[in-house]
């Protein structure tokens, strides 16, 4: 979550991290909210503008859902309720552990949240290293946990950041220190959110990316656009709309569906797979 210095920064930034619930009252995500495959947890000052987004753009553009605040944020809705829905609803979490990230309350007690998940972390430390995690004192990090102490803020939570920050020290993460290491990363996100996804589709999914991506572009996009046309010249709106993939057996119409599906989860807030309707509807 980003946070800037301004004192209305400050503000904001304290009375939202006061509403974070522990664990222990925290409400599941409701069925209306919405889900995302990873969550990326930053300080915005630092990394926002350029290896956050490159990672959100990246993964996005992989059909992985990926919550970055200032891309996810929906006007009127509340900062702390939408970043726990997106933390609990997360199958991975970025971790970037960068210079000025203790600096921010926020960055912090979403480390706790995200610990608390038991989800994957990953993470990447972006000029520090991870002995600054694990000696607060000594490291980056002092001046803003001193600062927190000799300002009277948050000294309840002091403990608590430390003992998640010692913790995330000792998980294997990357450090980021040129953009060869971007594709670690990458990568590392992506097939573990493949794993965690809700459908196998494939041991050896050879060319199945391009399929979909191509699926994707020149039939999806073309139909829900002369779908959306038809609804609005009929005066409809929020209406179903069915997509039929047909041809013969074995050509891969059931792979092509469960990647789809796998892709378009996280931007809905329930989703059902169900096989072998036919079959199973003659029993």
């Amino acid at each position: 979550m980003a946070s800037s210095s301004s004192s209305h920064q400050q503000n904001r930034e304290s009375n939202a991290f006061s509403g974070i619930e522990p664990a222990c009252q925290r409400r599941k995500v409701s069925e209306s909210s919405s889900v995302f495959d990873v969550f990326i947890n930053h300080r915005g000052p630092d990394v926002k503008q350029t290896l956050a987004m490159k990672l959100y753009k990246r993964l996005e553009g992989l059909g992985i859902g990926a919550f970055l605040d200032s891309e996810k944020m929906e006007l009127g809705k509340l900062f702390t309720s939408t970043i726990k829905t997106a933390i609990n609803s997360a199958k991975v979490h970025i971790a970037i552990f960068s210079e000025g990230y203790a600096e921010s309350p926020w960055c912090l007690a979403e480390l706790v949240l995200m610990l608390e998940t038991e989800a994957e972390i990953i993470p990447v430390f972006y000029k520090v290293k991870p002995c600054a995690l694990r000696y607060i004192e000594k490291g980056v990090y002092a001046d803003a946990f001193s600062r927190y102490k000799e300002k009277g803020r948050y000294l309840e939570k002091l403990n608590e950041w430390k003992k998640a920050l010692n913790h995330v020290s000792f998980m294997a993460g990357v450090e980021f220190d040129s953009d060869c290491k971007f594709e670690i990363i990458v990568e590392a996100v992506e097939r573990e959110v493949q794993r965690k996804r809700c459908l196998y589709v494939a041991k050896y999914p050879v060319g199945l990316k391009n399929l979909v991506e191509g699926f994707e572009r020149r039939c999806l996009d073309e139909l829900v656009q002369d779908f959306e046309n038809r609804c609005c010249l009929e005066g409809r709106k929020d209406k179903p709309n069915v997509v039929g993939i047909f041809g013969m057996g074995g050509v891969g119409k059931t792979t092509l569906a469960k990647e789809l599906f796998n892709r378009k989860r996280s931007e809905y807030s329930g989703g059902s797979f169900l096989f072998d309707v036919r079959e199973e509807s003659q029993r």
